[in-house]
């Protein structure tokens, strides 16, 4: 066995430039999986400890005014553990201090640094808030006329997002989260949300109690721990996260069976008089392809392992967005032994698998067949036949470099899965990068106020102030769709003010008292599927009602619907000159009343624009990375076909460039034509794909692209495919300067 085993090892050696990306493809596979699979397997487990440690709340609920409060929280006892919290936002020197009630029995702060505060000159804050101002614990700390001593810092479990209860999501540069002593706390004056955390006593029958709390009609308000937005967003982005690794892991490790696939049949063919002779020698099938898997076992293994310690190094950059995304202490890298079956032991075991089935159908031929290169089955193949045609029907210049692509349909579906892959990844990156700013613009556009004040309770219009003032009603509703209550706000607008315009898809703007029905953000309806036209099921305080969707508006909140004031307020039972919250350009301070600036808006919607520049960024660099291999492959392919007609064509007088033309750059107007045909397919695998996270992660991500980045992503394929044929252009020129018959690549 030890001699033919070197000459075997010595002719796959010999094409060291397929076997490099044989390779680099297994490493590209298992580096992609586990660069994100390091950041989610340790971390899911890390939190499940952090949620029971820190006894994080399964549901909050607010009971309703005319209820008795004390009697309804007593009767809950019994089957649930109840504790009460309150936010206090108060705001000094352009920053917001939610001062929060210290929890004792359920979502207990974890202490990140130092203590909590003991003393009434003391304070605890969020350490993203203190890193990001220069402060340290020891400092002191200026409020108002107050004076305090940074004591320590601190996560809440139930706000891995900082998105305080009856607020919008802030940034931690102006705002944080603060803990004083409860003599303290009660002293400070600002608008306060008041609600329930809960936890179901008993594990059993667990669903069955959570649906016993959603049917109490005490609640004015009731959430479990997957519907409200500072919850779940770690286990959702890490559900999310695995979804991406496996796609990543699935895809290409088809591509590299395809490859790998693709490699030993022409390795089979290239050298087949020698398995012929050694199979006259009396080597079995078996004994010949137990040295192939030997080769794709060794260079597999080394690529998986080299792919799992990238992988390591890499994950690094998501545990930092991570960080810097959420509050959670424990962020680490890690994964389990299902995970490293799954990027190690699967891939190399495919690989073997694929190899033995090229070799052991190559090898089940018998001696004679393989010494004398017979091989009927491609005599005359159908791609032969019909690439004869095609070409036959050319100007005579163009029918040889077409008979050299479509005789190789191997070649071609590398081409179109390359374009595929390639402008897919391109254009989600782009729309990616886009999606911020198309937000920011759509969040912006039309709103000419300044201050958004909302009130605990009904207030009445002031009809002399609507010319400075726009008044809105606010309620929650769930709409109804393939048995799921989806939660969305819906908003009564008032149509006679003017500082909130709302715009349809054609950029007009929509007169609130002209409509029929309801106008429903674009995100509800790409989410959703919802159109214009359709009819719409959503619940409010428990009693189902149907409506019609009049129009789809570009710059309404992300999960909102929009109807007359007047229409509204006759649904909820209440004066139509009654209102929940107003817009103005006026600050009005009214106790039990919350403002939320369109300046802090704008700046959360630009500090969520730091994660999706990111994933464009990665989405760039994998397209690049697959691009440069299968364009690679491509060339490489029809180049080791096409030594000998080279050295022909030379014999025959035709100079290097137009050799190069003829049978090395023969690829770009099938490029071309595969791009437009390809076109629209990646388009919407990129809109199924933006989809799907906005559905994932419940925040509407908008698809972008226009005939610019079109056109860009073509040019970048294209400027890939000539680094690539430039590398072997100077190949060929060395060929046939040494008047060699065959290359050894």
């Amino acid at each position: 066995m030890n001699p033919i085993r070197k000459q075997i090892y010595k002719n796959l050696l010999a094409n060291k430039g397929y076997i490099a990306v044989l390779f680099l493809v297994v490493i590209l596979t298992t580096f992609m999986y586990y660069f994100v699979e390091f950041s989610i397997d340790r971390n899911a487990k890390n939190l499940l400890t952090y949620v029971n440690e820190q006894q994080k709340e399964q549901f909050r609920f607010q009971v309703r005014t005319d209820m008795d409060e004390v009697q309804i929280i007593e009767g809950l006892r019994h089957d649930y553990e109840v504790e009460a919290r309150s936010i206090k936002k108060i705001s000094l020197d352009n920053r917001s201090y939610f001062f929060i009630n210290r929890p004792n029995e359920i979502d207990l702060p974890y202490i990140v640094a130092g203590r909590l505060p003991l003393m009434e000159s003391e304070i605890a804050l969020l350490p993203q808030f203190m890193q990001s101002n220069g402060l340290e614990i020891g400092q002191s700390l200026v409020l108002g006329d107050r004076s305090y001593i940074i004591t320590g810092s601190f996560y809440l479990p139930d706000y891995e997002v900082f998105i305080p209860f009856g607020d919008i999501q802030q940034d931690d540069h102006h705002a944080t989260f603060a803990i004083v002593t409860p003599k303290i706390y009660e002293q400070y004056i600002g608008k306060e949300e008041r609600y329930y955390a809960g936890r179901v006593k008993d594990g059993n029958h667990f669903e069955a109690k959570i649906a016993d709390l959603k049917n109490n009609p005490s609640f004015s308000y009731i959430a479990t721990s997957n519907e409200i937005n500072s919850h779940s967003q770690i286990l959702l982005g890490l559900d999310s996260n695995k979804i991406l690794a496996h796609t990543f892991l699935v895809i290409l490790g088809l591509i590299s069976l395809f490859l790998y696939y693709m490699f030993y049949k022409r390795f089979m063919l290239l050298y087949k008089q020698e398995f012929g002779c050694f199979k006259a020698l009396g080597y079995t099938k078996l004994q010949i392809s137990a040295i192939l898997i030997r080769f794709s076992f060794v260079i597999s293994a080394v690529g998986a392992l080299g792919g799992l310690v990238l992988g390591y190094i890499g994950s690094s950059v998501l545990l930092q967005m991570y960080n810097s995304s959420y509050s959670f202490p424990h962020f680490a890298r890690g994964i389990n032994i299902s995970s490293f079956c799954y990027g190690v032991v699967i891939v190399i075991a495919a690989n073997v698998l694929i190899t033995y089935g090229a070799a052991i159908q190559f090898m089940k031929q018998d001696s004679y067949t393989l010494l004398n290169n017979i091989d009927k089955a491609q005599n005359m193949s159908g791609a032969k036949i019909f690439a004869n045609k095609v070409a036959n029907l050319l100007p005579q210049r163009w029918r040889l470099p077409v008979r050299v692509v479509l005789r190789k349909w191997n070649t071609l579906f590398l081409s179109a899965l390359t374009i595929l892959i390639v402008s897919t990844l391109f254009i989600t990156s782009y729309s990616l990068y886009m999606s911020s700013s198309t937000i920011i613009e759509s969040q912006t556009t039309g709103r000419t106020y300044e201050y958004d004040t909302t009130y605990d309770s009904y207030q009445q219009d002031v009809e002399n102030l609507r010319t400075t003032r726009m008044y809105y009603l606010h309620k929650d509703v769930h709409i109804l769709q393939d048995d799921r209550e989806i939660p969305l706000a819906m908003v009564g607008l008032d149509s006679r003010g003017s500082l909130l315009e709302l715009y349809n898809l054609k950029h007009e703007v929509i007169d609130l008292k002209d409509v029929n029905g309801v106008v429903i953000s674009q995100g509800i309806s790409e989410m959703y599927g919802i159109g214009k036209g359709d009819n719409l099921e959503f619940i409010i305080d428990r009693e189902q009602y149907s409506t019609h969707i009049a129009e789809i508006t570009l710059n309404g909140d992300m999960n909102t619907m929009y109807l007359d004031k007047a229409t509204l307020a006759k649904s909820l039972g209440i004066p139509s000159n009654m209102h929940s919250g107003e817009l103005s350009n006026e600050l009005k301070s009214v106790l039990n009343s919350s403002v939320v600036t369109t300046t802090e808006k704008r700046a959360v919607l630009e500090s969520n624009a730091v994660s999706n520049r990111s994933s464009a960024v990665i989405n760039q660099l994998v397209g690049a990375l697959i691009g440069c291999l299968l364009l690679y492959i491509v060339v490489l392919l029809n180049f080791q076909d096409r030594t000998q007609d080279m050295s022909i064509l030379r014999l025959l007088g035709y100079k290097p460039s137009e050799i190069n033309s003829l049978l090395v750059d023969v690829y770009r107007p099938i490029f071309l034509i595969l791009y437009l045909l390809i076109l629209p397919f990646a388009i919407n695998i990129s809109y199924q794909i933006h989809r799907l996270i906005s559905l994932q992660t419940n925040d509407y991500i908008p698809f972008s692209t226009n005939g610019w980045l079109l056109l860009l992503a073509f040019v970048a394929i294209m400027l890939l495919y000539s680094l690539v044929v430039f590398f072997f252009k100077r190949k060929t020129y060395r060929l046939i300067k040494k008047g060699y018959n065959t290359i050894l690549l």
